[in-house]
């Protein structure tokens, strides 16, 4: 009986040593993570220790809070900088131009982890290789790790265009398929007065000839010199029939378009054309056609600061 009791006791401190053992040996963990961002954008956002707030949840939250307490380092002979805020720091060494060496500390933890940027075939993917050392007992118990937390930050913040440009985008198909149009070449300054005109021109063709406007008015801009630009002016009708003088009625291209939505003052809808423009080139895409403006309220703007509810649209292949 007593020996039996000895080997019971004997398990029972063999699986308490096992237990305790866990929370101190440690084993090399890596994740890998596909993001879908150029090279370029990926280290764009490591490099930056401004930009780090903006994905990073644990800075980003810090920052909401209290912005003055976000204190930046940067020891660029060392290839060093340090994030402090109130309950973070983040301590980051680059070894090389594709290698992050972070440490993580929070006030009851301190994680430390490398990031490792690696080229994709496809010229608009990113691998990351994230690798830290967790107890064996995170790895039974299936505990999320913050290194690739991190991660998961960054691939979230670049991937979604709202965060990451600023705007929504959607590609769709052309809705604008047949269009009456018409071309004028006029000085910047009238460009209103003119447009106005055009398109009254382009309501009485449309009247004269039985037609149905089915979508709101487009425009397409297009820089002729400092003082000029050429506008083209359209309205999607039901059917297309012979134009007439400067006006002509044409079937447009079916294509895709990657559209973005605008609203506040006309001559800040630039901000949405960057962000377009640049979302072209971090995926790779081709635009086909010249972008144009859809007017979602219906009426175009009497001047440049007067407030709209515009699409811009781009065809794309």
């Amino acid at each position: 009986m007593r020996r039996n009791f000895k080997i019971f006791l004997g398990v029972i401190i063999l699986i308490i040593i096992s237990v305790v053992a866990c929370f101190f040996i440690t084993v090399q963990k890596s994740q890998e993570t596909v993001i879908e961002a150029r090279l370029f954008n990926v280290l764009e956002e490591l490099n930056s220790p401004v930009n780090w707030k903006n994905w990073q949840i644990s800075l980003k939250k810090d920052y909401t809070k209290n912005p003055s307490q976000y204190v930046i380092k940067e020891d660029s002979i060392a290839h060093k900088f340090s994030i402090k805020t109130a309950d973070y720091t983040f301590s980051i060494h680059k070894p090389n131009p594709v290698i992050f060496e972070v440490k993580e500390q929070s006030k009851y933890t301190t994680c430390n982890y490398s990031i490792h940027i690696l080229p994709s075939l496809i010229s608009h993917y990113t691998h990351i290789v994230t690798t830290t050392k967790v107890s064996l007992l995170d790895i039974l118990l299936h505990r999320k790790n913050v290194a690739f937390t991190t991660i998961s930050d960054l691939k979230y913040f670049i991937q979604n265009p709202t965060d990451y440009y600023g705007y929504d985008f959607v590609t769709k198909r052309t809705v604008d398929t047949i269009l009456v149009e018409k071309k004028i070449v006029v000085l910047k300054k009238n460009w209103q007065q003119e447009l106005s005109l055009t398109f009254d021109s382009l309501s009485s063709f449309i009247k004269a000839n039985g037609l149905e406007a089915m979508q709101t008015k487009i425009v397409y801009f297009k820089p002729i010199s400092k003082d000029s630009v050429e506008i083209k002016a359209g309205i999607p009708v039901d059917r297309i029939v012979a134009g007439k003088g400067d006006i002509r009625c044409f079937d447009m291209p079916k294509s895709f378009i990657l559209a973005g939505r605008y609203k506040g003052p006309y001559n800040k809808r630039s901000s949405l054309s960057r962000a377009m423009e640049k979302y072209i080139q971090n995926h790779s895409l081709e635009v086909i056609a010249e972008p144009y403006e859809r007017y979602l309220s219906g009426d175009i703007p009497k001047s440049d600061s007067d407030e709209v509810s515009i699409e811009i649209c781009y065809p794309i292949f």
